[in-house]
C-alpha cells in the first residue's frame, strides 16, 4: 500500500512536470529549431543519460566489489568514534 501511494504521487509529479514543459513550450510562440538545433539538443539528452547512467554503474560496481567496505573500516581505524555515555548520550569534544 506504501509503495502504491508513493508511485502515484511520483507520476502526478511526473504528469505535471511534462504539462508544464509543454505547456511552457507551446507558449514561446515563434522560437523554433532548426536542424542542426535538434541534433544538439538530441545529442545533449543523450549524452546526458549516458553519463549518468554510467556514474551510477560505476557506483553499484564500486559498492559490489568491496571498495567501498575497505575504505570504511580505514577511516574508522583512522578515526574511531568515541564511546558513547552510561546514558546513551555522546559528548562532544
Amino acid at each position: 500500500m506504501k509503495n502504491i501511494l508513493l508511485y502515484l504521487v511520483l507520476g502526478f509529479i511526473l504528469v505535471l512536470a511534462c504539462i508544464g514543459g509543454i505547456t511552457t513550450w507551446s507558449n514561446l510562440g515563434d522560437v523554433s529549431l532548426g536542424a542542426h538545433g535538434w541534433i544538439a539538443l538530441s545529442g545533449g539528452v543523450i549524452l546526458t543519460l549516458l553519463v549518468g547512467g554510467g556514474l551510477m554503474a560505476l557506483v553499484f560496481y564500486s559498492n559490489r566489489s568491496g571498495h567501498d567496505t575497505r575504505h570504511h573500516e580505514q577511516a574508522r581505524e583512522n578515526n574511531p568514534e568515541p564511546e558513547p555515555e552510561p546514558d546513551g548520550k555522546r559528548h562532544n569534544d
